[in-house]
């Protein structure tokens, strides 16, 4: 039953997103508390970020270096008054929700890989 549906196809949708996000928030938490931010500083400094992450092979996707997504991360991140709040706590709290939701991805997306590894197998084999 289950051999005949589409691969879950929300990884590679969604993983652009949120990798992008997770650049925007590092950068967030990384500035000083002190610091408050405009979105023109975080873009660049995500920019930045991104180049380093993706030549560290911590990006899976180049599509997550996209300045539009930056934007969206930091309009997010501006809505939860992060740009403008000094609370480094609510900053790193943005950050670990990031990272929880691309452990939930990652989850998904090997778990979809699993099961088309399986279907594949199982056809070969009848």
């Amino acid at each position: 039953m289950f051999a005949s549906l589409a691969p879950a196809t929300s990884p590679a949708v969604l993983m652009p997103f949120l990798e992008a996000y997770r650049i925007v928030a590092a950068v967030i938490a990384a500035a000083d508390p002190a610091e408050t931010l405009d979105s023109k500083t975080v873009q660049a400094r995500a920019l930045r970020l991104g180049r380093q992450y993706a030549a560290q092979g911590r990006i899976s996707t180049p599509e997550a270096l996209s300045t539009a997504l930056f934007a969206s991360g930091i309009a997010l991140a501006d809505n939860a008054g992060l740009l403008d709040n000094h609370d480094q706590s609510d900053r790193d709290e943005f950050l670990a929700d990031i990272d929880d939701a691309l452990e939930d991805l990652r989850s998904v997306q090997a778990a979809a890989s699993a099961f088309v590894t399986t279907a594949k197998t199982h056809e070969m084999t009848s």
